[in-house]
């Protein structure tokens, strides 16, 4: 993978230098070096995001983890932040289920 595929991947992917910087665990600053062949762009970087596809987990394809940027963009959130909502919001839903189903 060269700097031109990854900064066509990447803003095809409409993520920013930090968003792919965070998802692939490094600085900002290396991605920007990578996309300006300031630096090398390591082979595991073309691994996680070539073949299948870019994935956060192996279950979570970048269809989903997309829609989950959207949402959190909307909200003024980071994917982290919106997943650690929803989750909170789910667990208070489970809560409320087993209340109602205790009264039963």
């Amino acid at each position: 993978m060269n700097a031109t595929e990854l900064r066509s991947f990447r803003k095809a992917k409409k993520m920013t230098q930090a968003e792919l910087a965070k998802f692939l665990k490094t600085k900002t600053r290396t991605v920007v070096a990578w996309e300006n062949e300031q630096n090398k762009i390591p082979q595991w970087v073309a691994s996680t995001i070539e073949g299948e596809g870019l994935r956060l987990n192996p279950n979570l394809s970048l269809e989903v983890f997309m829609r989950a940027q959207e949402k959190a963009s909307a909200k003024g959130m980071t994917v982290n932040e919106w997943i650690d909502d929803v989750i909170t919001k789910a667990a208070l839903l489970v809560g409320l289920a087993a209340i109602v189903y205790a009264m039963l």
